[in-house]
């Protein structure tokens, strides 16, 4: 089995009001307004915790947060989902196709060849389409299904 290994890096500013907060081997990125953010993707198992972490290094609040969008439904991008609704009460937000693996599915394509973490379901609050728009202050991201 191969086994993912990665750190944690500081959060950076990538441009005007998007900031990195991921870690060493997948992105997660926070969006920010006034009134509140956006959070993208929530990496592995555990990583919640140094998210959160980040937004506050940053000079943020995770309480801030009003979405967490999902790009898609691997254990990278979805491992500290559940935790992080939790700890944000944020709206979660995915594609349509993806709905049913973060919801029920704790098994990831590629588990019968990686060594990969379960993941807790989550559920989904808000089915996103091709062309949705969702948006918090001065902020809004458009949505482009992208399949494969």
């Amino acid at each position: 089995m191969v086994r993912f290994i990665y750190e944690q890096r500081e959060p950076f500013n990538v441009i005007d009001n998007i900031f990195y907060i991921g870690n060493t081997f997948v992105s997660c990125y926070l969006f920010t307004s006034e009134e509140g953010h956006m959070l993208v993707d929530t990496g592995f198992p555990g990583d919640g915790l140094h998210i959160v972490k980040h937004i506050e290094q940053l000079g943020f609040s995770a309480e801030d947060v009003k979405y967490i969008l999902v790009t898609h439904p691997h254990v990278d991008h979805v491992g500290s989902l559940a935790n992080l609704k939790e700890r944000t009460g944020a709206i979660v937000c995915a594609g349509e196709g993806d709905v049913f693996s973060i919801e029920n599915d704790s098994k990831t394509v590629g588990s019968d060849v990686l060594e990969l973490p379960e993941v807790e379901p989550c559920k989904v609050d808000r089915v996103l389409k091709d062309g949705d728009r969702i948006e918090v202050g001065s902020i809004f991201l458009r949505v482009y299904e992208t399949p494969g």
